[in-house]
């Protein structure tokens, strides 16, 4: 009975996420410089959250489902290095948060990393992947570059529905 209820619940949770359709993208716009000797080591975006439709005013929940990673500048020509790499969680190595708290902070630096997915940076490529995907950005060698990162809001309201046909 117990593995019922956990099967039915499951089931209930997946039917609420199934249900969630793109609502816009979110207005704030990180605009991201790295320089040489630079990195992001490895990590997971947050998410973001809004009981109000950004882009109409009407209530509902939305969270953001995907990171948008948009390039402004390009490898090669103007920066060596940074690429977008996407790692399989196996390969991370996790520390204790520095709070005591139960949640865990990726070490800073996996002598053994090898990225799974990369994706090298060219003006006007867009990059979509889900936040909680484990990912870094690589050290810069040389030059700089530039970028914009933001999400994409999914939600259930009166406006999900309306955005999307």
């Amino acid at each position: 009975a117990e593995a019922e209820a956990e099967a039915a619940q499951a089931g209930a949770g997946k039917q609420r996420v199934a249900a969630l359709r793109p609502s816009g993208v979110y207005p704030l716009f990180r605009v991201q410089k790295y320089e040489a000797g630079q990195q992001f080591h490895p990590h997971r975006d947050g998410i973001d959250y809004t009981p109000v439709c950004l882009h109409t005013g009407q209530p509902g929940h939305y969270w953001s489902a995907l990171t948008l990673a948009i390039y402004l500048n390009d490898a090669g020509a103007d920066f060596a290095g940074g690429a977008l790499e996407f790692m399989t969680p196996p390969q991370l190595q996790f520390r204790p948060a520095a709070d005591g708290s139960a949640s865990k902070v990726p070490l800073k630096h996996h002598a053994a990393f090898d990225p799974a997915l990369r994706v090298q940076p060219q003006a006007g490529r867009c990059v979509l992947f889900a936040p909680k995907m484990h990912h870094q950005g690589a050290l810069l060698e040389r030059g700089v570059k530039y970028m914009l990162q933001t999400t994409v809001l999914y939600g259930h309201g009166s406006t999900a529905s309306a955005i999307v046909p």
